[in-house]
C-alpha cells in the first residue's frame, strides 16, 4: 500500500433504463463496483487538482489500472516539484465483470449496451463521487479506457461535456473493418477463454501459456488477477469475469459500434487517441479523425505493443497520461472544455 493514498472498493447504483436483455428481469437494479484512490496528504490550495477515471477492456477488471494509478500518484502527489495534485482516482468494473459481476449474480443478462456503461461512469461522477468530480472548484476530470473501455469513455465524453475535461482511449474498439474482424466463438473453441481451473497449477499454466495475458507486465498481471480470482472450497479457481460475460460483451460489440458514430461526432472535449503498432486496428485513428473536430483530436501512435499495450508497457501509458495532465493544466484555468 502506498503512503500517498488509501484505497477502498465501493458500490454504486448502476444507471436505470438499461438496454433490453441487460438484466434477467427488466426492473432488477444492478450495482457497479469501483476502487477509489484518495490522497492521504492535505491538498494545497496553490496546486491544481485532477481527477482520473479508468475503465477496463473486456475480460479484465479495475485492477489492471492499479500500477498506472500508483505511478501517477508518485509523479504528482509524491513530487515537491509538481504544481498538480491528483484529487481522486477511480477504476470501475463494468456491470458483468470483476466485483460488479459478483454483485450482480443472478441479475446480469445476455446483452451489454456499452452506452449503458458510459452512463454508469457519468452517474458515479455525478452522484457517489460528486464532491470530487463536480463540486470541487477548478478541477480537471480525465477519463481513460482501454479497448471496450476506450469506447465507453468516448461515449461518456459525448454525453457529459460539462464534466469531462478530456479522454484518453487506448486502442479503443470504435470500428471493426473486415480485415480486423475476429470470430470470438472460435477463441472460445480454441481454449483462449476459460473461467474455471482445477487448481493453481492448471490456472498458472493457462495464464502463462494460452491466455491473452501472458505478455503483461508481471506487476500489472498480479494486480489484475488479484481482483478476479476466487478460490472455491474444492480447490478450484473461478474467475469473476467469466466466459459468458466475455462472450456477451464480444457479441454485443457490433450493435454498439453501429450505433456510436453519432456519439463520437458530439464529443466537444479533447481526445488523446492512443494506438499501438501491433494492434489489429491501429488505423482506426483516421476513422475517428473524420468524426471528431481536429482541434480536439490528438493521435499518439506507439511504435510497439499489442492490443493490450497498456498492460505490457504501463509506464509508456503513464507518460502519456502525465503529459496530457500537464497540457490541460497549463492551458486551462477553469473546468470548462479545453483544446489540445
Amino acid at each position: 500500500m502506498s503512503e500517498l493514498y488509501t484505497t477502498e472498493i465501493l458500490y454504486a447504483d448502476a444507471c436505470g433504463n438499461r438496454a433490453k436483455g441487460s438484466t434477467i428481469h427488466p426492473k432488477q437494479p444492478l450495482k457497479i463496483a469501483y476502487r477509489k484512490f484518495t490522497p492521504t496528504a492535505t491538498k494545497k490550495s496553490s496546486k491544481r487538482l485532477v481527477n482520473l477515471f479508468f475503465v477496463h477492456g473486456n475480460g479484465m477488471n479495475k485492477g489492471i489500472w492499479t500500477v498506472h494509478i500508483r505511478e501517477l500518484f508518485q509523479r504528482f502527489n509524491g513530487s515537491t516539484d509538481s504544481n498538480t495534485t491528483i484529487n481522486t482516482a477511480v477504476a470501475m468494473d463494468v456491470f458483468n465483470q470483476g466485483d460488479s459481476a459478483v454483485a450482480n449474480i443472478g441479475k446480469a443478462g445476455y446483452n451489454h449496451d456499452w452506452k449503458d456503461s458510459a452512463r454508469d461512469v457519468i452517474s458515479i461522477m455525478e452522484n457517489e463521487e460528486r464532491e470530487s468530480f463536480v463540486s470541487t472548484p477548478n478541477v480537471v476530470n480525465i477519463l481513460a479506457g482501454h479497448s471496450m473501455g476506450g469506447h465507453i469513455v468516448l461515449v461518456a465524453a459525448s454525453y457529459a461535456p460539462h464534466i469531462v475535461g478530456a479522454t484518453i482511449p487506448i486502442n479503443p474498439v470504435v470500428n471493426i473493418p473486415e480485415q480486423g474482424h475476429y470470430t470470438f466463438t472460435n477463441w472460445f473453441k480454441a481454449g483462449y477463454l476459460r473461467d474455471t481451473f482445477s487448481d493453481h497449477q492448471d490456472y498458472r499454466g493457462f495464464i502463462n501459456g494460452k491466455s491473452f495475458f501472458q505478455t503483461f507486465d508481471p506487476v500489472v498481471l498480479k494486480e489484475m488477477l488479484g481482483d478476479d480470482e476466487q478460490v472455491c472450497e474444492d480447490g478450484q479457481i473461478r474467475l469473476k469475469s467469466n466466459t459468458i460475460s466475455q462472450l456477451v460483451n464480444y457479441n454485443s460489440m457490433r450493435d454498439n459500434l453501429d450505433e456510436s458514430d453519432e456519439c463520437y461526432a458530439e464529443i466537444r472535449t479533447p481526445v488523446v487517441y492512443v494506438t499501438s503498432e501491433l494492434d489489429f486496428n491501429h488505423y482506426s485513428s483516421e476513422f475517428m479523425r473524420n468524426l471528431i473536430t481536429k482541434s480536439r483530436f490528438e493521435h499518439i501512435h506507439l511504435p510497439f505493443g499489442r492490443h493490450v499495450v497498456h498492460a505490457e508497457s504501463p509506464y509508456a501509458i503513464v507518460d502519456i497520461i502525465q503529459n496530457t495532465i500537464g497540457s490541460l493544466v497549463r492551458q486551462n484555468s477553469s473546468p470548462s472544455p479545453i483544446k489540445i
